[in-house]
């Protein structure tokens, strides 16, 4: 009896749903959101202009004598409408301003000026990625396009990692898990000029692949190899701490497969050379940060942190406002998503979490779970408190999105392996309504931060006329929103199954008798035998 695939004929059309509806998602926030909203996004836009320009590192400034600046600043060249996009920010830290009080940005491309920005020692592969509109658009629209670019770019990503755990036949409960990572915060993040949006695109595509590529030991499709290769290479050269990250995803993948033994006996050459090939892509990013540094901060600006109890103390206490910061607080930090969606949130991931920990057997993907939760916990904490005295402790929650979505994929990959028995079956049908759910959790924290920046936030809930809009409008935008969710979601879930066919040779024929069995459960992926 043979094994064979049904290929659709409508999985191309699907995907293009998919991808069309992601990006739109993002386009939406890089639209719908003012200029230089998203975090450190002054500093951010500056380096991918001068990168784009050619100029990799620029001037490093002297360390910062106070907490109100986070680093050195470095000196660079670029055009005269761009030098000035740290004028935009009239409204950042201030819930209750609106947008409308932004300037308009001057119309002088030609000529260049100095400009200074706090991440002028990054690695540059994220700016040049999407630095180049601004060689031919002025600022203004240059800004947009150049997140729009960003979105594209986290899109691919994204999509990439959802065909490879397609690849692995996943079940609702993936589907579930992969939805609960991609937080309004990673959507917010994948459509503004920041990095740590890539980073997070790329470290979900590492998280799918590379669990594919373990969990089928070694047996995977080529296509997922290729993802992986990518995915790894370009999350390893993005910020100073993305090669921890790779090794750290790799390292809990291979941990949390169950064949970790059976890998080294048998696959020896894949599992050293998976870890030799991430190290290899590493290695111009760790060059790069040895050779250029990081961020360079102050010298005992927080003295009171040499007390290592109070910097671990404040620490703990952060971690609430850490995780609200995973989920959602857009701009600054200054539009928090609303409390329904930080709930929904809250309630996947619980679900998920308990669902995979009462999983029958799967000792090692346990075992590899809590590993993972105790390390986004407290592996923050081990990275800031050697310096906390000189930079003070100044941890964001998206800093740990990279590590902490592998948390929902993870749970749900246990909890629809072979073998899952009814716990499979309720899972399924948690998913089945948890899925819309966080869709509607999606929409919502749109809602709040498009209304935060349209009118403040303590401003009218709904107005045809607000104080600030884009093009769009305020209340349109958000509808765009929610048919670009809906969509996204429908094309995620794909047709109803049967998968793969089981064929039977026909004795009396010498070919193949019809359809013996139709498979419709979820499969763990498996070579095809005969």
């Amino acid at each position: 009896m043979t094994r064979h695939s049904v290929r659709r004929p409508m999985d191309g059309l699907r995907w293009l749903v998919v991808s069309a509806a992601l990006f739109a998602m993002c386009s939406l926030w890089a639209i719908a959101t003012p200029a230089m909203s998203s975090p450190d996004e002054p500093s951010h836009a500056v380096k991918a202009v001068a990168v784009a320009h050619g100029e990799l590192v620029g001037d490093i400034g002297p360390r910062p004598t106070t907490w109100m600046i986070p680093g050195a600043m470095t000196t660079v060249e670029v055009p005269a409408d761009y030098a000035t996009v740290a004028d935009l920010g009239c409204y950042v830290a201030i819930p209750d301003q609106d947008a409308s009080c932004m300037p308009a940005l001057p119309s002088d491309h030609t000529s260049f000026a100095e400009a200074q920005t706090a991440a002028g020692h990054y690695p540059p592969l994220y700016y040049l990625l999407v630095g180049w509109p601004s060689t031919l658009l002025p600022a203004d629209p240059g800004i947009l396009v150049m997140r729009l670019v960003s979105g594209a770019v986290s899109t691919i990503f994204v999509v990439a990692g959802l065909i490879a755990l397609r690849a692995t036949r996943a079940s609702r409960v993936v589907r579930w898990g992969a939805v609960t990572a991609l937080t309004p915060m990673s959507l917010f993040l994948f459509g503004t000029i920041n990095p740590n949006g890539l980073e997070i695109s790329a470290a979900f595509a590492a998280w799918a692949s590379i669990w594919a590529v373990f969990r089928a030991a070694g047996r995977a499709p080529k296509h997922v190899f290729a993802i992986a290769a990518v995915s790894f290479a370009v999350l390893a050269n993005v910020r100073g701490l993305s090669p921890l990250w790779a090794i750290v995803i790799v390292a809990i993948a291979a941990l949390g497969s169950g064949q970790l033994g059976t890998l080294w006996r048998d696959r020896r050459p894949l599992l050293l050379g998976t870890f030799a090939f991430v190290a290899a892509v590493s290695l111009p990013a760790i060059l790069w940060s040895l050779r250029y540094g990081t961020l360079l901060t102050g010298e005992g600006i927080w003295p009171q942190y040499q007390d290592r109890v109070l910097a671990v103390t404040d620490m703990v206490l952060s971690l609430s406002r850490q995780y609200e910061q995973m989920i959602g607080n857009q701009g600054w930090f200054d539009s928090p998503v609303p409390l329904l969606t930080l709930l929904i949130w809250t309630i996947s991931l619980g679900m998920l979490a308990a669902h995979a920990l009462q999983r029958r057997g799967q000792v090692s993907g346990k075992l590899a779970l809590c590993v993972l939760f105790v390390g986004v916990v407290v592996g923050p904490m081990l990275i800031q408190l050697p310096g906390a005295a000189d930079a003070g402790l100044v941890w964001q929650g998206r800093y740990t999105l990279p590590i902490a979505i592998g948390l929902p994929l993870l749970a749900a990959w246990l909890i629809s392996a072979p073998g899952g028995g009814e716990g499979t079956t309720v899972a399924e049908r948690i998913a089945r309504g948890m899925i819309p759910a966080l869709g509607v959790a999606h929409v919502l924290a749109f809602y709040g931060t498009a209304r935060r920046y349209a009118v403040g936030i303590d401003g009218p809930y709904a107005t045809t006329d607000p104080a600030w809009s884009s093009n769009l409008g305020f209340v349109p935008a958000v509808v765009l929103y929610g048919v670009a969710v809906a969509a996204f979601l429908i094309a995620l879930a794909g047709p109803r199954r049967p998968e793969a066919v089981e064929i039977t040779p026909d004795p009396a024929t010498g070919g193949t008798a019809a359809p013996a069995e139709v498979a419709t459960a979820p499969q763990a992926l498996e070579p095809t035998r005969s």
